[in-house]
C-alpha cells in the first residue's frame, strides 16, 4: 500500500500511472507446448514421488 498526503507527490504518481498505462501491451496468452506439458507432467509425477 501506498499512502500520499501531498497533492503534489498525488499528481505526480498519477502521472505516472497513465504513463505506464498508456504504453502497457495487452497480454495474449499462448497455448502451451508439447515441451511444456511434458515437462509439467514429469514434476507432476516426480513430486508425488517424494
Amino acid at each position: 500500500m501506498v499512502a500520499f498526503y501531498e497533492p503534489a507527490d498525488v499528481r505526480r504518481f498519477a502521472q505516472w500511472m497513465e504513463r505506464e498505462r498508456v504504453s502497457a501491451v495487452r497480454f495474449e496468452p499462448k497455448e502451451p507446448g508439447l515441451l511444456r506439458d511434458l515437462s509439467e507432467g514429469l514434476l507432476l509425477w516426480l513430486a508425488f514421488q517424494l
